[in-house]
């Protein structure tokens, strides 16, 4: 059986956008889909954004859209990864110190 095409909406810092998928793409592929028809998202890093959907986050960019169970017409809420000051810190400390 042959995938569905249908629109879905992306919200994220740059706004509201349209964007028409099939219910055999992945999150990534979404995700790159996205980056590549809305001119002011080009300098969008896709890997530093989470997709969220319905309060959940969809923590698999391997899953495909029917996987996570995106409809007509659903809203992704494309946020930007959080890292914890910490987890930039080194805290191993060198050999000669």
């Amino acid at each position: 059986m042959p995938s569905a095409t249908f629109p879905i909406y992306i919200q994220s810092s740059l706004g509201r956008h349209r964007l028409t998928i099939s219910s055999a793409d992945t999150l990534y592929k979404v995700k790159k889909d996205f980056k590549n028809a809305f001119p002011e998202a080009s300098h969008i890093n896709t890997t530093m954004f989470r997709f969220y959907l319905n309060g959940s986050y969809l923590s698999d960019d391997s899953k495909t859209v029917e996987d996570v169970e995106v409809r007509r017409g659903a809203t992704l809420h494309m946020m930007l990864k959080t890292v914890s000051p910490d987890a930039s810190v080194d805290t191993e400390k060198k050999k000669d110190e």
